[in-house]
């Protein structure tokens, strides 16, 4: 018998193995640098001191003060909270052998005599396996979070108009500085309130197609992994104070301001490759080489990163490719990785006025900016001819759900047989906008506020203007 070798195989093997070494290394920091934040803000929101360093409010610290979104920083706080006593756990995600996803799945199952036990099978195991472990002898994980979800519906001017007064009916209703996808719920629910059982038959849907394998990219992956290894020595703090623990007798919120402030710019320098590395990754396909069903798995079992991060990162390292001052101003410090998000989104590729932006931005609040780069975008998906709708996972399936009944409803109107493609979604969303407008304008009208004060709230977006606070106004004599 004769053995045939493919040597092409045995190559991608050992290429996927080596880019997965590497990846890991990065995940294994991301790990112990975010239980020391979570630690820090932990202790200084204990404090009670945010005063002092000029915010209100925890997430306005997070946004304003070390420039991370304020999800990224309650991330960090739950993984810290939720291992606190736990020192076996906690080792285990400082060197890496397991990731903060598979923690944070058996912290509530890990007593003090079975901690140990349970460490060792989450090194060796899956995290849907683990979870699944977990519910099976009644433990409750703690949840991930909230997934996020975008929608895209095509409109006409007119319908738009319309849908856009509900809204604005719907946030002075519900109070000043009210995020606009709770008003579109808001809406959404008012509808299905009246008219949810107008729903078509669901459709089973066909699974999508795997795609092509993309070809390697071994120069692009060798750039970033020099980058990484430049940035690995970033741990040492982190390490010690996972460690050792906090300082007892410090309770100055300057200097755990400051600690804050570090470990979140050692992150940021350790993780803004991250990106690069895994769209090479993801695009060479190393996951199926290592015997993965998706790129999704391989992130969370194998790396511990949540799929809403490395999309975020994947995007993010995308847009960057065409705005080198963008890329130039995170890699520097002189802006943070939550203004990046938003700033690419302003900056087009070439964009002559792309220095001007980014100086702009490191001079403003972080809260104004992502104000200012919503309206933009509003404004360019009016000209294009749709509305673009994003939140929480669940409010964009409410208001999903609604258009399917309002379509359901509006083609009964055009006669018994007609087919539900008849009407529009733009149509559709328009209808629930005009019902709600028929329902609460009396209601508006009973509790409308002096013309003044409304131009006042208008103006200031209906916030606190004082920097490090997005409270929504509650009075007028200081303006």
């Amino acid at each position: 018998m004769i053995a045939f070798v493919d040597h092409g195989c045995s190559e991608r093997l050992l290429e996927a193995r080596k880019a997965d070494e590497e990846l890991r290394a990065v995940a294994a920091g991301h790990g112990a640098l975010a239980l020391a934040i979570g630690d820090t803000l932990r202790e200084l929101f204990a404090t009670e001191r945010l005063a002092e360093l000029h915010c209100v409010r925890e997430k306005d610290y997070m946004r304003e003060k070390l420039g991370i979104p304020p999800r990224t920083g309650y991330g960090f706080l739950k993984l810290s909270r939720e291992t606190k006593g736990k020192e076996v756990l906690r080792r285990a995600i400082l060197c890496g052998a397991i990731t903060p996803n598979k923690a944070l799945a058996i912290a509530r199952v890990c007593s003090p005599e079975l901690e140990s036990a349970w460490v060792g099978y989450a090194m060796k195991t899956s995290l849907a396996e683990l979870t699944r472990r977990v519910e099976e002898i009644g433990g409750e994980p703690v949840s991930e979070e909230a997934p996020g979800g975008r929608l895209f519906i095509p409109m006409t001017g007119d319908e738009r108009t319309v849908y856009d007064a509900a809204v604005s009916l719907a946030q002075d209703l519900l109070g000043p500085g009210t995020p606009r996808w709770v008003a579109q719920e808001t809406i959404a629910w008012e509808w299905l309130g009246g008219h949810g059982k107008l729903m078509p038959a669901e459709e089973a849907e066909a699974d999508a197609p795997v795609p092509e394998p993309a070809p390697e990219a071994a120069a692009a992956w060798n750039v970033v992994r020099e980058d990484v290894e430049r940035e690995l020595k970033v741990l040492a703090e982190a390490s010690k104070l996972v460690e050792e623990g906090p300082d007892p007798f410090c309770h100055n919120p300057a200097a755990l301001h400051d600690r804050a402030r570090r470990l979140v710019w050692a992150r940021e320098r350790l993780t803004e490759p991250l990106g690069a590395m895994l769209r090479s990754f993801r695009d060479a396909r190393h996951w199926s080489v290592l015997g993965y069903r998706s790129f999704e798995e391989y992130t969370r079992d194998r790396l511990g990163l949540s799929p809403r991060t490395v999309r975020e990162r994947i995007w993010l390292d995308r847009k960057m490719e065409a705005r080198p001052e963008v890329r130039e101003a995170l890699r520097v410090g002189k802006i943070s990785y939550a203004k990046a998000l938003t700033l690419v989104k302003v900056v087009t590729p070439a964009d002559p006025e792309a220095v001007a932006k980014v100086e702009k931005a490191a001079r403003q609040s972080a809260e104004k900016m992502e104000r200012e780069a919503e309206a933009e975008e509003m404004r360019q998906d009016r000209a294009l001819g749709f509305l673009r709708l994003w939140g929480p996972a669940q409010a964009m399936e409410s208001i999903r759900e609604s258009i399917e009944a309002a379509r359901g409803a509006l083609a009964g109107l055009l006669g018994p047989t007609e087919p539900v493609e008849r009407v529009r979604e733009g149509q559709a969303l328009a209808a629930t906008g005009i019902y709600f407008l028929g329902i609460w304008k009396d209601e508006d009208r009973r509790t409308r506020r002096p013309k003044a004060r409304l131009a006042v709230l208008a103006r200031k977006d209906g916030l606190c203007q004082v920097p490090g606070c997005t409270n929504p106004i509650v009075h007028l004599h200081h303006i």
